[in-house]
């Protein structure tokens, strides 16, 4: 872990970043035994994108159109809950800011869901500032996070041991 080249998050609007992010994101799936043919078209649009807009475009429309995202679960209701994990568990190998694994990442979320949805609180959760910005029906986004949690759980099962919070048992009333 210590030869790995991490870029800041200034980097991440560049080229080298987003290939070194391509490859973190299919040996980790080659790794986890879940790579398919479609993850060589990982995040291909980002560079072509950034030729024409700034990063901050980008990545809003990235997160917003693209499954592998909880934003774009969040707004549609569609979701590629693998490709999701991937991402998250490659992001600790070519970002300094993320030294989280899926599991990591999974948690720090779903704490955050459940700050805002227990005390309004904010984060620097993109899902959360989208939702705040274009106001969700509350039922509707406590019913996402339980079916987020049900798929995620499901998908984590096959690979990853995961200590579900307690929030998702007692607020989201899902049954072990």
């Amino acid at each position: 872990m210590e030869n790995l080249v991490r870029f800041n998050k200034e980097d991440r609007s560049t080229f080298p970043y987003w290939f070194a992010h391509w490859c973190s994101f299919n040996m980790t799936a080659l790794n986890l035994r879940k790579w398919k043919w479609k993850y060589l078209l990982h995040d291909i649009e980002k560079p072509w994108m950034k030729l024409f807009c700034k990063y901050s475009t980008v990545q809003k429309w990235h997160n917003t159109h693209r499954k592998h995202h909880l934003l774009h679960y969040f707004i549609t209701g569609k979701a590629d809950w693998e490709q999701m994990i991937i991402d998250w568990e490659c992001g600790r190998f070519t970002k300094q800011q993320c030294p989280r694994d899926s599991v990591d990442e999974y948690l720090r979320i779903f704490d955050q869901f459940e700050k805002y949805i227990l005390n309004n609180e904010m984060s620097d959760n993109k899902t959360l500032n989208y939702i705040q910005n274009h106001p969700m029906d509350n039922t509707l986004f406590i019913q996402r996070c339980k079916e987020a949690y049900i798929q995620l759980r499901n998908t984590f099962k096959e690979s990853f041991d995961i200590n579900i919070p307690q929030y998702n048992i007692n607020y989201l009333n899902i049954d072990e």
